[in-house]
């Protein structure tokens, strides 16, 4: 008689009460090795089973009851076989499993995560244009349809930073324009960067959109409004004290600088210029070229305690004409951004000068960019230009209903051209500085 038979009989309630409770032991037995099974996996040297004489199948006849009791020593050890195997599949697909997951996750740590976390902060190497570029390769093949040549593309592209670094220096860094920035990502918001001014560079890192420089001084804006607003009857809210003193010294002052030096050189007018009224002012007065023009607006409202209809807080301008490389942006929403797009403009017919409505256009544009990277601003120092003064938007508005309003600019020149210039009765004052 097999086990099963044997279980069947159990169940239907045809066994004596000694086979009974021979059974249900062997059943309460099998759940225990069961549990142990689940628990520990496999039962260490169950392999001597053949060995154990723990089962009695009771009969009548002792030859059939030996014989039963083999069969189900068999059935036992299947039995168990199976168990073992079914429970070390499930554990192979466990470890299979447990070991994807783990790898899965170790990967994702070590290249998604930084990513992923980059994506919340300021990110330098973001692609803020790009242009492909098409161009033939190979020699010539001379056949019935003509000269065929290989053509090959190349995509140039300009990266955030770059492009924010060249609107933020010419709008707030006379003489220290910066257009190009070698960024590296460490992941996490973290990128290394160096910053490029002329033959300086300055080296340094974005932590999670914290700017930190190795050295300032390259990218510092002065501290005051070094071309004073009010000598050119503009409202300053912010007079220094000594800007009287200053003045009555300041013959006195330019007579102590070195001869053949070069100078920066910040110029104040006796009055405020339009564009046009600038360029002509530049051509009979040609000692020291405007490089950076300084801005104000005109109030359309009078402000309080101001005598005068043009207001300036801040030391901004713009670039009056200088060389630089071509960058990749939204031209339709930023037209002229860039100094190299706004050279592009000029034209032998227009004898190679910049109009003052493509110049409008392009510190029009600055302006607008500057006030749209709002993180940028943060990063800078200059939120509160952008969220609470709003200078950005009411330059804008100034420009668009008056023009340029220009009342002082930055050169570079010697001693000589500086004493010069202070004998014109359209400067009102000079304020000079060193250049490295």
């Amino acid at each position: 008689m097999t086990y099963r038979e044997l279980i069947h009989l159990y169940k239907t309630g045809k066994l004596d009460e000694e086979q009974k409770e021979k059974v249900a032991k062997d059943i309460e037995r099998q759940e225990a090795i069961g549990e142990y099974l689940f628990d520990e996996g496999e039962i260490p040297g169950f392999d001597t089973l053949e060995n154990m004489d723990s089962i009695r199948i009771f009969k009548d006849d002792e030859t059939d009851n030996n014989a039963g009791a083999d069969e189900v020593l068999d059935e036992e050890k299947q039995f168990v076989k199976m168990i073992n195997a079914s429970i070390r599949k499930a554990f192979i697909k466990m470890g299979v499993t447990v070991s994807a997951i783990v790898i899965a996750v170790v990967l994702f740590v070590i290249f998604a995560l930084p990513k992923l976390v980059d994506s919340f902060y300021y990110n330098p190497s973001e692609v803020a244009g790009s242009k492909t570029f098409y161009y033939s390769v190979g020699a010539a093949n001379e056949d019935e349809t003509g000269s065929e040549r290989e053509k090959k593309s190349v995509v140039a592209e300009t990266d955030r930073m770059s492009l924010d670094m060249a609107v933020y220096s010419e709008l707030f860094l006379p003489g220290h324009y910066a257009d190009f920035v070698i960024s590296d990502a460490r992941g996490y918001g973290v990128h290394d960067i160096e910053i490029h001014s002329g033959m300086n560079k300055v080296a340094g890192k974005i932590d999670k959109n914290k700017l930190i420089l190795y050295d300032m001084s390259v990218l510092n804006r002065p501290v005051v409004n070094c071309v004073y607003p009010e000598k050119a009857n503009v409202f300053y809210s912010y007079i220094l004290e000594d800007i009287e003193e200053q003045s009555k010294n300041m013959l006195d002052a330019l007579q102590q600088l070195e001869d053949n030096k070069q100078y920066g050189v910040y110029v104040t007018f006796s009055d405020v210029y339009n564009y046009s009224e600038l360029k002509q002012w530049s051509k009979e007065n040609n000692l020291i070229f405007p490089q950076w023009c300084a801005i104000c607006r005109k109030d359309e409202f009078e402000t309080e305690g101001s005598t005068t209809p043009y207001s300036a807080d801040e030391l901004i301008g713009f670039i009056n004409g200088g060389s630089a490389h071509s960058m990749f942006y939204d031209k339709e929403l930023y037209p002229n951004l860039t100094q190299y797009d706004l050279l592009k403009t000029t034209s032998e017919e227009k004898d190679w000068e910049i109009s003052e409505e493509d110049m409008t256009t392009h510190v029009i544009s600055i302006l607008q960019y500057m006030k749209d990277q709002e993180v940028f601003n943060e990063m800078v120092g200059l939120e509160q230009q952008c969220r609470v003064f709003d200078t950005y938007q009411q330059l804008i508005d100034s420009i668009k209903n008056n023009g340029l309003i220009i009342y002082g600019f930055y050169g570079e020149a010697t001693k000589e051209e500086i004493l010069a210039l202070s004998k014109s009765d359209d400067v009102a004052y000079i304020y000079t500085v060193s250049v490295e």
